[in-house]
């Protein structure tokens, strides 16, 4: 861990977002303060470097540098999503208003370049345009100055651009100093103005650079990309409350539903011209099925999950091995290999057993299927003598790890206002809990018996047994304070 620049020492350097989802974690369950601060060092570098687009929002694919600055301009829909979900993972421990704006400057860059009208995420964008990388997001002073005319200067400064450059040929990357306080002593202004400045001014440079010629698009739509992505959307709707991330998040995963699957709930990798191509991976189905699980906690629509669970059993049936207990990357009606591959390590995403393996331990304790959460464990069995060797790259696996070693808590609320405590509950960085609920019974197994006519109760369990229903939020938390060790 590189503390001084945030992700990992030297160059280049990849966000790896699994990697601090579980520092975070980590962090909730052991309060050590250096697994915080090597996610929130990331971050924070990360936001105010090249990496991140400043004016469009968005992330690029790494960084050439150690500090962030010199991006690879390349756009990828993988990263931005997973960036996403840690971002909001972020906001809810920290409340740091800069997460929160990553966060929507993301997804905005994303509905404006990366979404299909109709439903579905593309790709990814280019690194180049015209032939030269990354042209269409540098600029030099005299575009800036003609551009933002009074406020020009204030942005020379705070973005660090040079009348010759700070990157190749005259060009500037755009990049933010820790230097706020400078800023507002220099110009004398107050934060909110400084604000209003910095938001006018993007606007009209991004307006700006709309007009040149634009990088390629990578127009195909990928099932497991999607499914990061849709996630990502749902985890920004639960943390920010905002309802057009839900409505977005529903459209696509309804597209992808309608477009990608068959009756016989059999996936396809690949959606272009109209047209669903390649028999899906296992990728395709754990990072859809991920998020559908992300989606029924987002809404507490229970469709969700059965539509997760019927995925998981096509999973079962056609890619498990029952030999070594792990699944394999391709289908069994897919054509026979000389050898059927397994993806174990995580990397810049999540490998697609490690995820396969935390989809059938969350099912488990949703429809109380012991048997999915056996599953589970053994695959961890199976992979936890080398993942304290593998560092990040094994770092999905360590948060199902933690979930085994420390049992999340099945927080369930029901009842009429069950919406307004679930919206407080999803204001804080909880990890460590399998929530669920809603205003009528919908016979989920994890709500039997828990529905009280014209009262909404907070149910806290473990192991299926359950203390005393609360009413409030404040008794949860005190509940966790004084039982959580």
């Amino acid at each position: 861990i590189d503390f001084e620049y945030g992700g990992q020492k030297g160059a280049p350097k990849f966000p790896l977002p699994v990697g601090h989802q579980f520092l975070l974690h980590y962090y909730h369950l052991t309060n050590d303060e250096d697994a915080k601060t090597a996610v929130l060092t990331s971050l924070n570098k990360m936001a105010f470097g090249g990496i991140y687009d400043q004016i469009g929002g968005g992330f690029a694919r790494y960084s050439t540098d150690k500090l962030w600055k010199v991006p690879h301009f390349e756009k990828m829909l993988y990263d931005n999503a997973q960036l996403v979900s840690l971002h909001c993972s972020a906001f809810q421990l920290t409340k740091n208003q800069l997460y929160k704006s990553v966060v929507e400057e993301t997804l905005e860059f994303v509905q404006r370049e990366l979404a299909r009208p109709d439903g579905g995420f593309y790709s990814s964008l280019d690194a180049d345009s015209e032939g030269i990388e990354g042209k269409y997001y540098v600029w030099n002073e005299l575009e800036i100055i003609d551009i933002l005319g009074d406020n020009a200067q204030l942005i020379i400064d705070y973005y660090n651009i040079t009348s010759s450059g700070n990157w190749e040929e005259s060009n500037n990357i755009l990049y933010r100093s820790e230097n706020e306080s400078d800023i507002l002593k220099k110009y004398n202004l107050s934060s909110d103005k400084l604000n209003e400045i910095i938001y006018k001014s993007k606007k009209l440079l991004l307006e700006s650079r709309n007009k040149k010629i634009r990088p390629a698009l990578d127009d195909k739509i990928l099932t497991s990309w999607n499914g990061l992505m849709i996630k990502a959307f749902a985890d920004a709707y639960r943390v920010l409350g905002k309802s057009s991330y839900i409505d977005i998040a529903i459209k696509n995963v309804d597209f992808i539903l309608k477009n990608l699957k068959t009756s016989e709930n059999r996936l396809y990798r690949n959606f272009k011209n109209g047209k669903a191509t390649i028999n899906a991976f296992l990728d395709d189905y754990a990072f859809l099925i991920e998020a559908l699980i992300q989606l029924y906690r987002a809404t507490f629509n229970r469709k969700w999950l059965d539509e997760a669970m019927l995925l998981t059993n096509y999973c079962i049936e056609h890619f498990y091995d029952s030999e070594s207990n792990m699944f394999f990357y391709t289908s069994d009606i897919d054509p026979a290999l000389i050898a059927r591959k397994m993806e174990l390590s995580d990397n810049v995403v999540p490998s697609s057993n490690s995820t396969m393996a935390k989809n059938m331990y969350l099912l488990g304790h949703y429809f109380y299927e012991d048997q999915l959460i056996e599953k589970s464990r053994i695959m961890l069995s199976n992979v936890k003598e080398n993942i304290a060797d593998i560092g990040v790259y094994g770092a999905n696996w360590d948060i199902l790890m933690a979930w085994f070693a420390d049992e999340p808590f099945e927080i369930s609320i029901v009842g009429e206002d069950y919406d307004k405590l679930k919206t407080e509950i999803e204001s804080y960085f909880s990890p460590n809990i399998i929530l669920s609920g809603g205003k009528l019974n919908d016979n989920l197994p994890v709500l039997e018996g828990k529905f009280v006519e014209d009262e909404t109760l907070i149910y806290i369990c473990k192991n299926k047994a359950c203390y005393r229903p609360v009413n409030t939020v404040r008794e949860v938390l005190n509940f966790f304070g004084k039982y959580k060790d």
